[in-house]
């Protein structure tokens, strides 16, 4: 992903590209080229919106997006530490409100991790990268914010996106982001229930556990329905402002750190004439990142 700049307008717009660097270049330019028309049927205020897409001169993919100014979730956690309560329940009802959007028009979004939520300077939410988004997706995840199901290989439901989101407000809580932590997701493979230390009475960890309950079928399965609990929650008088949930919270799934706030190091060069003048874009170059 590049900042760069639309010439001739000199708005500021996100660029992705399958990088050629890439593990596996096939199957990144194959998640483009899926989130790119997922992109154009999508229309809601906390998903990008797509502005152009096209194919560079060796073939791969890119697609222009809304550059979105702030930081995501997972470098606010790794900067700021845990969020307050109040906090993190307004950021997860705005993540329910995309997400029941998205369960709505038959799609999941199947990667929900402090990594592809983006947090504006007001604090608003954006989920972004729907590479592993349904329908007929290649079936990729991030072990650490899948539930036990997705991560046997089930077939794609939306409860999928609700047990991630019960793991990201984990995260929040807990100020987590950043940590490998192998013991939550061998809880999620071994069938076990997640621990909550310091939620244990909490009106968040009764919702929470209904929504990371080890029996799929006594979990909360809509996004909708669980907007409605969360925002019925009576917070006042609990006495919690941060909860002690280190132990739960997960860390994220990647195998290198970078310091929060920092980016990799990008040299800007004009595209070939044929590119820009179809993109009117300038964008830069950088090493694949292993996000």
């Amino acid at each position: 992903m590049h900042k760069a700049v639309r010439l001739g307008t000199g708005d500021i717009v996100a660029v992705k590209q399958a990088h050629p660097a890439a593990p596996s270049i096939d199957l990144a330019a194959r998640l483009l080229r899926h989130e790119v028309n997922l992109y154009r049927s999508l229309c809601h205020p906390r998903i990008p919106t797509l502005q152009d897409s096209g194919e560079m001169p060796d073939g791969l993919p890119f697609a222009v997006l809304d550059y979105i100014q702030g930081m995501t979730l997972h470098d606010h956690l790794l900067l700021h530490g845990p969020m307050d309560v109040v906090a993190t329940v307004m950021l997860m009802d705005e993540l329910l409100g995309v997400l029941a959007y998205l369960h709505a028009v038959g799609i999941f979004h199947l990667d929900l991790k402090p990594r592809n939520i983006m947090l504006t300077p007001s604090g608003q939410a954006r989920l972004i990268d729907f590479g592993s988004a349904t329908p007929k997706a290649p079936r990729t995840c991030s072990p650490a914010y899948s539930s036990p199901e997705q991560l046997s290989g089930a077939p794609a439901h939306p409860a999928f996106d609700l047990y991630a989101w019960g793991l990201v407000m984990l995260a929040c809580l807990g100020g987590q982001a950043g940590r490998r932590m192998r013991p939550v997701q061998q809880r999620q493979q071994g069938r076990a229930d997640i621990p909550m230390p310091g939620l244990e009475k909490h009106p968040l960890g009764t919702l929470l556990r209904q929504v990371l309950h080890i029996d799929p079928s006594r979990r909360i399965g809509n996004a909708r329905t669980l907007r409605r609990r969360l925002r019925r929650l009576d917070l006042n008088g609990t006495g919690l402002v941060r909860a002690d949930v280190a132990l739960a919270a997960p860390p994220d799934d990647d195998s290198t750190q970078r310091e929060p706030g920092t980016l990799p190091r990008v040299t800007l060069r004009y595209l070939p004439w044929s590119l820009s003048a179809a993109t009117n874009t300038m964008i830069g170059s950088s090493a694949p990142r292993n996000d």
